[in-house]
């Protein structure tokens, strides 16, 4: 629905009544599903079929006016504009995955006023399985979760310890394998709810700076070390750097059986309120942060809306092996207007900014011209979103409260 510019406030209702329907016709058909009585389990291929199917058949249904009544009104408050991305680079397979999920309480039926959006990335190892589950059931088992909506941060740690379970569960009847990070966000009541496992990262851009939400479970942190070592793992240096049994190169993950329970699924929590000053929420596996650091990627940001103030621009970075950290950056258009305050408060932060950094960078004048030789190159052009070998997730976030003076135009 994405694909066909289906307004993100319509695609919640619609998903939720294709659920329900789906839900309803494997209890009454499950054949037609595709299940598959003596496994139990459902053939993939015969249920994307039955989704597809009802998708179009209740779509069709709005051809009639006289239905399109029942459709739910726009959302008073615009939802956050977003683009995302991913790229394997040089990878076989693509083991990431990120989901954007906005109005979540349609979604899942939730009898709620507030508008609740989730957003996550997943970066997996050892194979696609562990994100793939994730991308595809954390945020459901958050929104079945007991303390949802009424405690946020007790029912993300919910979900990340359900889906843990269950998908170590499955993979010892279905062959799975792997694991994955996670960085999970939930923005609901004014305030952001950032949950994560291992290394991938969430920062969140306001008044030019660059503010980090996660503290990477990675094993530098002490007090990760101690915990491993306390659970009976052992920490050791290999290939340069200090993994879990001299093979994982994170304390903490989804998925990952054979390092239980040292590496566990747990993930930390926090919680920050939101004013109206925030620009952009970005999150990212290592792909991006361990090539940009975070005033570069502030830089590169606010550098594309002062190339082009009318639309936001986000960026696909590729970064070349042969290079040490430069590559190419390839930029995108996102058409999404902003409002006048808003537009001109960024552009004169960006304009101040792309100043100071030329400056510590060392760069010169020539940077921000044609000649980007020592940075890097900009086309226009090419996809939106992806980072090296991981995931850029962006969206500014001007506008999203209801307090402050930012607005944001449809």
């Amino acid at each position: 629905m994405s694909k066909k510019q289906c307004p993100a406030s319509l695609q919640a209702h619609l998903v939720h009544q294709v659920t329900q329907e789906i839900k309803s016709m494997c209890k009454k058909q499950p054949e037609d599903c595709g299940f598959k009585s003596q496994e139990k389990t459902y053939t993939s291929l015969k249920l994307m079929q039955a989704i597809t199917g009802k998708v179009n058949e209740i779509c069709t249904r709005y051809l009639d006016n006289s239905r399109l009544a029942l459709l739910p009104p726009p959302p008073s408050t615009p939802l956050p504009q977003i683009a995302a991305g991913g790229s394997k680079n040089c990878r076989r397979k693509m083991e990431d995955r990120y989901v954007v999920l906005h109005d979540l309480h349609s979604i899942f039926g939730i009898e709620d006023d507030s508008i609740a959006n989730y957003y996550a990335v997943f970066d997996g190892h050892a194979g696609q399985d562990a994100a793939v589950y994730c991308a595809s059931h954390l945020h459901q088992y958050l929104a079945e979760s007991i303390y949802y909506p009424t405690d946020p941060e007790r029912a993300l740690r919910d979900a990340f310890l359900t889906t843990d379970r269950q998908f170590i569960e499955k993979s010892q009847t279905q062959k799975l394998c792997g694991g994955t990070t996670a960085v999970c966000t939930l923005i609901l009541n004014k305030r952001l709810y950032v949950a994560w496992v291992g290394d991938s990262t969430a920062m969140l851009v306001k008044r030019d700076n660059v503010v980090q939400l996660v503290n990477p479970h990675r094993l530098h942190r002490e007090d990760e070390v101690q915990r491993i070592r306390k659970m009976g793992g052992i920490v050791m240096q290999s290939m340069g750097t200090m993994r879990v049994n001299g093979v994982l190169g994170v304390s903490r993950a989804i998925g990952d059986v054979r390092y239980k329970p040292c590496v566990t699924g747990e993930p930390e929590i926090k919680s920050v309120p939101l004013d109206g000053t925030e620009d952009f929420l970005i999150l990212a596996t290592d792909g991006l942060t361990d090539y940009l650091e975070p005033a570069e990627i502030l830089t590169v940001l606010y550098h594309e809306i002062q190339r082009n103030p009318s639309k936001y621009r986000v960026l696909c970075i590729r970064f070349d092996s042969r290079y040490d950290r430069i590559g190419q950056i390839y930029s995108s258009g996102l058409d999404s207007s902003v409002g006048v305050e808003t537009r001109n408060k960024v552009q004169s932060r960006s304009l101040n900014l792309l100043t100071k950094r030329r400056k510590e960078m060392g760069l010169g004048e020539s940077i921000w011209g044609i000649s980007l030789a020592k940075f890097a190159q900009f086309h226009d052009g090419a996809a939106i979103g992806p980072v090296a070998r991981g995931k850029l997730l962006a969206f500014p976030l001007s506008g999203f409260c209801s307090g402050g003076s930012c607005s944001v135009a449809q």
